[in-house]
């Protein structure tokens, strides 16, 4: 734990020094045009009459194949006829796990075999060959792997195979053979981090992790996804160049660190933009343009260093949606400004050519301007909606060096001469949102104000700030009813009534990471005495280098079958609870390996008494 925590930071601090590299020295940055899409799933001819080229659409597979090798195409079939007759291009979505393959309620559950996964992208791949441009593989499985009946996240542990890059290999194979020129994408990671070991921080390097040291018989892992893709919606009234900076410190710093192979190929923004009700329609209209033009590499290259990445296509979110404000069209369909004068002023289908704001179309910005005056505006805000500054609560060295607020959102971003950023902001609160704290973040709603605080960049500022910073920015954060996400130890797993692993004869401890989440004190006693759900992973390193990883976990109602593979056992406990083995991928299978394996599995739990498949030609 202590090596990879090393690790990260270390990389942090490279890539710190990167960005302020370019700053110093990168005056012409690589700039390109930049397509413009719509996350929309039906009316696609509002996204025709914005002049938009591309969709982004969710195609389920649980809408597809409802039943095992019963077939339904009539959604799929109306969603592409309907973009076709628009004239625009496709990037379809592959996700939603039907319950026949995930083996519970949970959408975002994916199987334990990629067998029926292959079959459904195939049949996808061979119905729609030369109609679908692109496929994305899965939807932010760098989400907590909490059930998800909306399908978001990857809800099983990302040690336990088969792994992400094992369905992005398989969905490749389908896609390149029976709808050659399609592109595959992934991994549509989300916008930002939230601090805590098993969630999005460490789901994003293991999964390029894995992708990297992955080797198929038809080729090296990366080589499977010929796009990268990722999330930068902002939270409140971000500024556009921040979320520049977002996209880069919170994404695309993954990508340079642990898939470097692919940090040439195309980048995909498929989600991004800005709540109405958070920074004004003309806000809206404003920040999409900025960022837009910011994807290209040109506007403020030095401060977010895209320039340094080949960002060709982006999709907003969202059409039009009566739960969003995120929508560019109102509910009544009538269009917003970022449409009627943005959008509308590009040329069908919508390309952003590399341009300033002053250039053509206008985004008529100002929060690029008035430092100081943004900043005294900011801190009145705080007041009117009943919080403290922010600046007071800050670790020593913090300043504050931007701001944006508007009607009833402020957000301020504080820098340390060492580079750490941290931000904070407020919105209105809305009904699905997300309460969490965690020892480098956190988000909860203050009656109708929805606060979150996060670090953009840098090194960790201190274990806990966040939680001191949250209880002065308001004092009755104590009250809130928020997720706990605390890292753990083998005392406390031990204290929840569950074994610790053992490691196997001939290997060593390699490093653990163990995390669970409790509902806060403000949710009451005895919610807070039981973990909604935890992560727990211990990895053995053996004498010849091999890796064996054990787990136990609980995301609500999980798969509780029984699999058991030459190089991974998964099997289910009371409650939800979910063990597992596994070799690391790379792993030779070996008698003595397969052995190993078994012998965790028993260590962890007493009632686990099968033995090794091989068991019985080995006694002969």
């Amino acid at each position: 734990m202590k090596l990879l925590r090393f690790t990260k930071k270390v990389w942090s601090v490279l890539a710190i020094g990167l960005i302020m590299t370019m700053t110093a020295s990168t005056s012409f940055a690589a700039t390109r045009p930049v397509s413009i899409g719509v996350n929309a799933n039906w009316e696609h001819f509002l996204a025709r009459s914005a002049n938009l080229g591309w969709v982004r659409i969710d195609f389920g597979w649980n809408a597809t194949e409802p039943q095992q090798d019963v077939w339904d195409f009539s959604y799929a079939d109306g969603r592409v006829d309907e973009a076709e007759q628009n004239g625009l291009q496709i990037l379809a979505i592959l996700h939603y796990v039907p319950a026949w393959a995930s083996g519970s309620g949970c959408m975002n559950v994916p199987p334990l075999t990629t067998t029926d996964w292959e079959d459904f992208v195939r049949q996808l791949a061979i119905r729609y060959s030369g109609r679908i441009a692109a496929y994305e593989i899965w939807n932010e499985p760098d989400t907590s792997g909490t059930c998800s009946a909306g399908g978001i996240g990857w809800g099983r542990n990302v040690e336990e195979p088969p792994l992400y890059t094992d369905f992005v290999h398989v969905a490749a194979q389908q896609i390149r053979s029976y709808s050659p020129g399609s592109l595959v994408v992934g991994p549509a990671y989300k916008t930002y981090n939230d601090g805590s070991g098993s969630q999005a921080d460490n789901r994003k390097r293991r999964f390029f992790q894995q992708m990297s040291a992955a080797n198929y018989p038809d080729g090296p892992g990366p080589s499977f996804l010929d796009v990268t893709s990722y999330h930068n919606n902002a939270g409140s009234t971000e500024p556009s160049k921040n979320m520049g900076l977002t996209l880069n410190t919170n994404n695309l710093w993954y990508l340079s660190s642990y898939l470097f192979s692919k940090v040439g190929a195309p980048v995909w923004v498929t989600e991004y933009g800005w709540r109405s009700n958070a920074v004004t329609n003309n806000g809206q209209r404003e920040k999409e343009c900025n960022e837009t033009k910011i994807y290209t590499g040109l506007l403020e290259a030095a401060y977010t260093g895209l320039g340094n990445y080949n960002i060709d296509h982006s999709f907003i979110y969202v059409q039009k949606e009566a739960c969003c404000s995120s929508s560019i069209f109102n509910g009544d369909f009538s269009p917003k400004p970022v449409v009627t004068q943005y959008l509308q002023k590009l040329a069908f289908p919508a390309v952003q050519q590399p341009a300033y704001s002053a250039d053509y179309p206008n985004c008529n910005g100002t929060s690029l301007l008035q430092p100081e005056v943004r900043l005294t505006e900011a801190r009145a805000g705080w007041k009117e909606q009943g919080l403290q500054d922010p600046g007071r609560g800050l670790p020593a060295g913090f300043a504050a060096f931007d701001a944006e607020s508007s009607d009833r959102s402020v957000y301020m971003s504080y820098k340390r001469s060492d580079g750490a950023i941290v931000s904070v902001g407020t919105r209105p609160a809305e009904a699905d949102d997300v309460q969490f704290i965690s020892d480098s973040a956190a988000e909860w709603n203050h009656g109708g104000t929805h606060v979150s605080i996060s670090q953009l960049v840098g090194p960790d500022p201190g274990k806990g700030w966040a939680r001191a910073l949250a209880a002065s920015v308001d004092t009755d954060f104590a009250k809130a009813c928020v997720e706990d996400r605390l890292v753990a130890n083998d005392e406390a797993v031990r204290g929840l009534g569950f074994r610790t692993p053992a490691a196997p004869k001939g290997f060593v401890a390699l490093e653990n990471r163990l995390d669970l989440t409790r509902m806060s004190s403000g949710c009451g006693a005895a919610q807070a005495a039981t973990p909604k759900h935890f992560d727990f992973v211990w990895s053995f390193i053996g004498s010849s280098g091999e890796i064996v990883r054990a787990g136990i976990y609980r995301y609500g109602d999980g798969f509780q079958g029984e699999v058991l593979n030459p190089a991974s056992l998964h099997w289910g406990g009371a409650h939800g609870t979910r063990y597992w083995v596994a070799a690391d991928p790379k792993e030779k299978m070996t008698p003595a390996l397969e052995d190993a394996l078994y012998a965790v599995a028993r260590s962890m739990d007493p009632s686990f008494a099968r033995e090794p498949r091989t068991r019985d030609s080995r006694a002969q």
